[in-house]
């Protein structure tokens, strides 16, 4: 298993690039990638989805932690 400090630091592309070389081709169906920081999910869906250009969907406004009163 990989850590982080073996990887060093990644950026979404480099994490796409990563999900592409464990693809199973036609079988890899979906890919996504969340931001936890960002709170942003960037997903590609269809075969290949590793080869598409994902789609970046903005969870802010599911995410957000709920009031206090």
């Amino acid at each position: 298993m990989a850590t982080a400090r073996a990887w060093g630091q990644l950026d979404r592309d480099a994490l796409w690039q990563i999900l592409d070389e464990v693809a199973l081709g036609d079988l890899t169906l979906q890919s996504m990638i969340f931001e936890p920081g960002e709170l942003a999910l960037h997903v590609a869906t269809g075969k290949k989805a590793t080869k598409r250009i994902p789609a970046r969907i903005d969870l802010r406004g599911y995410l957000r932690p709920a009031p206090t009163d």
